[in-house]
């Protein structure tokens, strides 16, 4: 079966998420800065040069450290992307993260144990000499991972339950969390942020793979809008596992067909056995980002990076984000 060579978007509608509280939780950023000595930066392994906001540059005062999360879940090619980032600079010429740190999924996992030793090394020694404690921030887009990591951390260091509230949705963390405490000697605490989008998404391709992760609210863009994206994607990576999964002849390009056999397996009937087109496309999606269609790894050419990472000579882009948070 042919498959697409292109996808038809909806239109740039599925470009645009940015409610209030995005807005004040970067406010709030940029007022607890001067209380921080690190900035954690957490996102998606599987997409690590799509969606991470250009304007977090502006909370580079502090040494900045980039926390791919949900590697479990993503290609194992997905490390090839840190030594590209760490050649990623700012504006003034200053290196945009001191270091970046792979973690997976779930409470408790080996590279947990990781991220505080590169904290400690990223700080200045005279800092660490007057200090009795230290605060870092968390940001992050939403749904990358930032409150679960934060539980984490606390579970790891500190033996404790979790505290941060967190969700597969979208938009749990809707306020700058006080300090939470994940270890106790020394005193470390970090504030839990809510995530925050880029204002407007100009490339359509990384706003629909956004949604793919559920970084946006699906209904915003359409669940089967999105699962048909998904069924694009796959295709176009070869990532056939759905047909097996589905119990399919073969791979398909028609949703429709795709989500009815998806609705059979999963008992997602409706009155008289009709197929309830929503509630697959909601498990196909489901599926996807659980891992359970296989690894995924969006990797982009130099061509395809968003110019926002490099150094540009207006910093017209940047300036433009940052004026959308005022």
């Amino acid at each position: 079966m042919a498959m697409r060579a292109m996808f038809a978007h909806a239109g740039k509608e599925v470009t645009h998420w940015f409610p209030g509280h995005m807005a004040a939780g970067f406010r709030a950023m940029q007022k607890n800065l001067r209380r921080c000595d690190a900035v954690l930066e957490v996102h998606d392994a599987r997409i690590p040069f799509v969606g991470r906001n250009p304007n977090f540059k502006y909370l580079c005062e502090k040494p900045r450290i980039l926390i791919l999360t949900k590697v479990d879940l993503a290609h194992p090619s997905c490390h090839q992307s840190k030594d590209i980032i760490l050649n990623e600079h700012l504006p003034n010429g200053k290196r945009a993260y001191s270091d970046v740190v792979f973690v997976a999924s779930g409470k408790y996992n080996q590279n947990i144990k990781k991220i505080l030793p590169v904290i400690i090394d990223s700080l200045e020694q005279d800092l660490l000499q007057q200090r009795n404690h230290l605060r870092l921030l968390i940001v992050g887009m939403p749904n990358v991972g930032k409150s679960s990591l934060v539980n984490s951390m606390r579970a790891v260091y500190s033996n404790k339950r979790k505290c941060a509230r967190t969700g597969d949705r979208p938009g749990v963390t809707r306020t700058v969390q006080p300090d939470i405490k994940i270890h106790d000697n020394p005193p470390i605490y970090v504030l839990d942020t809510p995530g925050v989008m880029i204002p407007n998404i100009s490339n359509l391709e990384h706003a629909m793979m956004l949604a793919t992760l559920g970084t946006m609210r699906d209904e915003l863009v359409g669940e089967e809008h999105i699962a048909d994206y998904l069924l694009y994607t796959l295709n176009r990576l070869e990532m056939f596992s759905y047909v097996e999964r589905y119990k399919l002849d073969e791979p398909c390009d028609d949703i429709q067909n795709v989500l009815q056999s998806v609705a059979k397996c999963r008992g997602a009937l409706l009155k008289g056995g009709h197929p309830d087109i929503l509630r697959a496309a909601n498990s196909f999606l489901a599926d996807f980002r659980h891992g359970h269609l296989g690894k995924f790894y969006l990797n982009l050419s130099a061509s395809q990076m968003p110019t926002s990472y490099f150094p540009n000579k207006d910093n017209s882009y940047s300036q433009t984000i940052h004026e959308s948070y005022q």
